[in-house]
């Protein structure tokens, strides 16, 4: 099941810049990391990463790796620069502009859901969060200091709870009970 058409106008050119950011790549190994990423949901294809890539080069985000080169246009090896460097930092600090899309997607897809789906999709849910955590865990935890993961993981711990919170809420008024303040474990 492929699904390009779900990708979020204008992001392929900021993913294309976050793998650069990681290590430098030719455009094929490009489509065969989103396509690891995505579980094969979506590759996309030559007629869209390498007039990107194209336009990333032109813009000053990325360049050629020097010497690497092949004489085929799309055999070149790509890297970021540091102008694509900040154009990634300057993405990623815009997260309230990127939830606010997120929800609005959210809504617009949950008026498809049919209620016999439901079930499939928190189990889909359940499984993308526990990859989401792994690949965290095996890409990028081990370059955070470690106090930032003390504070991370105390934030994470919160949200969590308050998620539980509205869950058990929720299942409180299913069963015809009042909601109440979950209880606190030994280790709140």
């Amino acid at each position: 099941m492929r699904l390009p058409h779900m990708v979020p106008r204008g992001f392929l050119k900021y993913y294309i810049l976050r793998l650069l950011s990681q290590k430098p790549m030719y455009g094929y190994e490009i489509m065969e990391e989103i396509e690891k990423r995505t579980t094969g949901h979506w590759r996309p294809g030559p007629g869209s990463i390498y007039p990107t890539l194209e336009w990333l080069e032109k813009i000053g985000y990325i360049e050629i790796v020097p010497g690497k080169s092949d004489k085929k246009k799309s055999a070149r090896p790509y890297r970021i620069t540091e102008k694509g460097q900040q154009e990634i930092t300057n993405y990623m600090t815009n997260k309230e502009e990127f939830r606010r899309r997120a929800v609005q997607l959210k809504e617009l897809w949950l008026d498809f859901i049919q209620k016999p789906e439901v079930k499939d999709m928190i189990e889909e849910v359940k499984k993308d969060i526990k990859r989401m955590h792994e690949e965290f865990a095996q890409n990028i935890w081990g370059s955070i200091p470690t106090e930032n993961k003390v504070s991370m993981l105390e934030d994470y711990k919160l949200h969590l709870r308050e998620e539980l919170d509205t869950v058990d809420k929720r299942l409180k008024e299913l069963k015809g009970a009042k909601p109440q303040k979950r209880r606190k474990t030994a280790d709140e």
